[in-house]
C-alpha cells in the first residue's frame, strides 16, 4: 500500500475522531441538563399524585370520579411511538420502534383497531419505509420538551377518548431508569389509573383532609393535568435517554477511530521501513556495481 494513501486515511480518521469526540461532549452536556429537568419535575409530579390519591381515598369506585378514568371494552387504541429527530444514537430508535410494532401486532391480534402516532423524524422514516399508515406525524419535539408541547399533542386524543373514538391510549418510549440504564417500555396513559403503585407518600397515607371544593370537583381539574404531566414525563425521559445513547455511541466511535489510527500508523511504519530497506539495498547494490 502506498504511504501517501495511508497518510490520507490517518488524516481522514483523525478528522472523524474530532467530530465524534465533540458530539460526545455535546451529548454529555445535554444529557446532564435533561437529567436536571427530570429531577426538578419529580417533586411536582409526586405531589400531584399524592393529592389525587388523597382525593380518591374512600371512594367505592374511583374510576367513576372522572371520565378520563372510565374503563371500557378495548376496541380501538391509539399508540404513540416516541423516537428521535436525529440519528447517531446507537440502537435507541430501532429498539423503541420494534417494541412499538410488537405491541401494535399484539393489539391487532386481540381484535383492536390501532391508530399509530409517530413522534420523531427517525420513526416516521422507518414507518414510511415499511409502509405503515400513521394517524399523525409529530416532529416538533426537541431536546427540551415543554408542557405546552405535551398539551398540544395530547389534547386532541383526550377529546377522542372522552367521545369514545378511542378506548385506550398507550405510549411506547424509552424510560430513564438511571444514568447507566434505559429501556423501551409501553405505558398506558388513558384510561387513567388514579392510584398508581407507590404514588402516595407516608404523609398523605396517614392524614385525612377536609376537601373544599369536593374531591369530584377538584379532580375535574387535576386529572387532565396529571395526564398531561405524565405524558411530559415520558417525553423528558425519552429525551435524556436519547442523549445518553448518543453519548455512548459517539464514545465508542471515538475509541474505534483511535484504534484505526493506531492500526494505520503501524501499517504506515511497516511500509515506510520496507521502502527504506529497499532503498538502502539499491544504494549498496549500486556501490558494489561501481566497484
Amino acid at each position: 500500500m502506498n504511504t501517501r494513501v495511508i497518510k490520507k486515511r490517518i488524516k481522514s480518521v483523525g478528522s472523524t475522531r474530532k467530530i465524534t469526540r465533540t458530539m460526545e461532549l455535546v451529548s454529555t452536556a445535554k444529557a446532564k441538563r435533561a437529567q436536571n429537568r427530570i429531577r426538578a419535575a419529580q417533586p411536582y409530579a409526586l405531589a400531584l399524585s399524592d393529592l389525587i390519591a388523597s382525593a380518591t381515598r374512600g371512594a367505592e369506585d374511583p374510576a367513576s370520579l372522572h371520565p378520563l378514568c372510565a374503563t371500557r371494552a378495548n376496541k380501538k387504541a391509539a399508540l404513540f411511538i416516541v423516537t428521535a429527530n436525529r440519528g447517531l444514537c446507537g440502537g435507541y430508535n430501532g429498539n423503541v420502534f420494534r417494541l412499538g410494532l410488537e405491541r401494535r401486532a399484539t393489539l391487532t391480534a386481540q381484535g383492536q383497531s390501532v391508530d399509530v402516532v409517530m413522534i420523531g423524524k427517525k420513526g416516521i422514516g422507518y414507518a414510511d419505509f415499511q409502509k405503515i399508515t400513521l394517524a399523525a406525524r409529530i416532529t416538533s419535539i426537541d431536546d427540551r420538551p415543554t408542557f405546552a408541547q405535551a398539551q398540544e399533542i395530547l389534547a386532541p386524543w383526550m377529546d377522542r377518548f372522552l367521545t369514545g373514538a378511542i378506548d385506550q391510549l398507550l405510549v411506547c418510549s424509552t424510560h430513564y431508569l438511571s444514568a447507566a440504564r434505559q429501556a423501551p417500555r409501553v405505558e398506558q396513559i388513558l384510561p387513567v389509573t388514579l392510584v398508581p403503585d407507590g404514588a402516595q407518600s407516608a404523609k398523605t397515607e396517614t392524614i385525612d383532609f377536609l376537601w373544599d371544593p369536593p374531591p369530584r370537583t377538584l379532580l375535574a381539574d387535576l386529572v387532565p393535568i396529571a395526564v398531561k404531566t405524565n405524558f411530559l414525563r415520558l417525553l423528558m425521559e425519552a429525551a435524556v435517554s436519547e442523549q445518553i445513547a448518543r453519548r455512548i455511541a459517539m464514545k465508542n466511535a471515538t475509541e474505534n477511530a483511535g484504534d484505526l489510527i493506531k492500526t494505520f500508523t503501524r501499517t504506515y511504519n511497516r511500509v515506510r521501513q520496507t521502502q527504506i530497506t529497499q532503498q538502502i539495498a539499491e544504494i549498496v547494490g549500486g556501490a558494489e556495481a561501481i566497484k
